[in-house]
């Protein structure tokens, strides 16, 4: 509030005149309402509540912007109080107020001021113009996204020219219906066994990759096989077509499946009773490998039982680009070579005889980690000269070590290579040892000549330091006799070839007694002070 006292005298009336127009001079006004009102026009603000807006044509497809405009405003209005007062203000010069005197006495005038006041703008969208429209309420603004584009919701003052801006970036998520062009099979040509593997899997691929994958089966012979969900069964020894066919379409694939029988022949011969023995497991050398991408690993593999009539093993992978397989011609062995890009991927590799399986899973890793433990699923193990067996080494998470797999010095007892032990012609005990890197694990191998057998007298026998006692054949084979004996720990106990046992120092010991016709037997020995 300002206030001016006039004293109306004559003799300072044009003194008055002259210092009131001075003052009238210094302000820089604009009139806006009426003659006595002046008008100063300050900052102007123009702004939007935010910056970024992001929309989906299939989705969230409105939002809104709320404006803020307004300029600092300096209102004056001149006014003469109190009513009666000997003074006027009135529009002088250039429409400043000019005060007047009507007679001799005191008046004042006084002016009042206002701030604030809302500023008009202009909406215009720049960019993709087609990918919304929007509706102004007042200070809101309502976007709309039409279309997948990116534009930008600008506002301006017309006046200054100040503006703010939103960008508003709009997607369609619409999952749009891609039409198949074409299908494709994993295999062109199958073949099953009845007495072997009686189930293969097919796997159909429809093109382009975003297309609906679903296809339809159907085989020319069902007698021959049937499928059902990709996978086919054989039925009876001869051949067949199996079709893939995408709904709605003529795009169709085929695979050739042969169904054989690999049944032994009967035996004529009446005194040879003709028996076919069944695989009732596969076992593999390992059940969790992790290779590094690019590299190889070589596994080993056998049936049980061991006298299986059919022993073939057939090797395959889940998926080929992770990891892919190539077996020895009769599948004892398997070399899994990881994919160089499928690093961080994992499959599984399948081991099949006569329709028994195992698995084992491919990792493929980035980075070759050492081995930091190293487990066997046996400790120790009996075979009959001849046989084949799988030990299963299990090491640490992760670990993509290299096994080595070596056999105690025992001339033709038994050999081992990746993980599979074939026993010799000789009876014995061999130690089977797996190492990687500095770690280890040994399984103790008993082979026996088959049907050979014996029992000791004694089976166990406890001994005082430097007593002895002599292990004897209690039941044998007509012309059996001991051809060596060896024992555990020798520092606790000592044998001799023809048996004789004599103790060193308190603990136990294993004495293994092995026969002319092959049979192995085991007297546990403990020595006391």
């Amino acid at each position: 509030m300002t206030e001016l006292q006039v004293k109306t005298k004559k003799g300072s009336l044009k003194k008055f005149f002259a210092m009131f127009l001075a003052v009238c001079v210094c302000l820089t006004t604009i009139q806006v309402n009426a003659a006595f009102t002046e008008t100063t026009d300050g900052e102007t603000t123009v702004s939007v509540s935010k910056k970024t807006m992001e929309l989906d044509v299939a989705g969230k497809k409105t939002d809104e912007i709320t404006i803020t405009s307004n300029k600092k405003q300096t209102v004056t209005e001149w006014k003469v109080s109190p009513d009666n007062a000997n003074a006027d203000v009135i529009e002088g010069p250039n429409g400043k107020p000019m005060v007047t005197p009507e007679g001799a006495g005191e008046a004042v005038v006084s002016s009042s001021n206002t701030q604030t006041v809302p500023v008009k703008v202009d909406v215009t969208v720049t960019g993709d113009k087609d990918a919304i429209t929007y509706k102004v309420d007042g200070a809101k603004i309502t976007v709309e996204a039409k279309k997948a584009g990116k534009a930008t919701v600008v506002v301006t003052d017309p006046v200054t020219k100040n503006s703010d801006s939103c960008a508003v970036n709009v997607k369609d998520t619409t999952k749009k219906v891609i039409n198949p062009t074409g299908v494709t099979l994993d295999k062109k040509t199958l073949t099953l066994d009845l007495n072997g593997t009686k189930t293969g899997t097919l796997k159909a691929t429809v093109a382009p990759a975003g297309a609906n994958q679903t296809v339809t089966w159907q085989s020319s012979d069902a007698n021959v096989a049937t499928v059902a969900g990709g996978t086919v069964t054989a039925k009876k020894v001869g051949k067949t077509t199996i079709t893939a066919t995408v709904p709605g379409t003529k795009l169709t694939a085929t695979c050739a499946v042969e169904v054989k029988d690999s049944t032994p022949a009967k035996d004529n011969n009446t005194n040879k009773p003709n028996k076919t023995v069944k695989v009732k497991k596969v076992v593999a050398s390992a059940k969790t490998v992790y290779v590094v991408a690019g590299k190889k690993v070589t596994l080993g593999a056998t049936v049980e039982p061991a006298n299986a009539t059919n022993k073939k093993i057939t090797w395959s992978t889940a998926k080929k680009s992770v990891a892919s397989v190539k077996a020895a011609k009769n599948g004892a062995s398997v070399t899994i070579t990881a994919g160089k890009k499928a690093a961080g991927k994992k499959t599984t590799v399948t081991a099949k005889a006569s329709g028994k399986s195992a698995k084992v899973t491919v990792n493929v890793v980035k980075k070759a980690k050492k081995a930091t433990s190293v487990k066997l699923s046996k400790k120790t193990a009996k075979m009959n000269t001849g046989d084949k067996l799988a030990l299963t080494a299990t090491l640490n998470k992760g670990a993509t070590s290299t096994i080595k797999w070596s056999v105690s010095k025992n001339k033709g007892v038994a050999t081992v290579k990746n993980g599979v032990v074939t026993a010799g012609k000789n009876a014995g005990v061999v130690t089977i040892t797996a190492k990687a890197d500095k770690k280890s694990a040994k399984c103790v191998i008993t082979v026996t000549k088959k049907g050979a057998k014996v029992t000791l007298n004694p089976t166990k026998k406890t001994i005082k330091v430097k007593k002895s006692f002599t292990i004897k054949l209690k039941k044998k084979a007509s012309g059996d006799a001991i051809k060596s004996c060896t024992s555990s720990n020798k520092k606790v106990a000592t044998v001799t070839n023809k048996g004789k046992v004599t103790g060193k120092k308190a603990g136990k010991a294993d004495i293994t007694v092995i026969t002319k016709k092959g049979a192995v037997a085991t007297c546990k020995v403990t020595v006391k002070k």
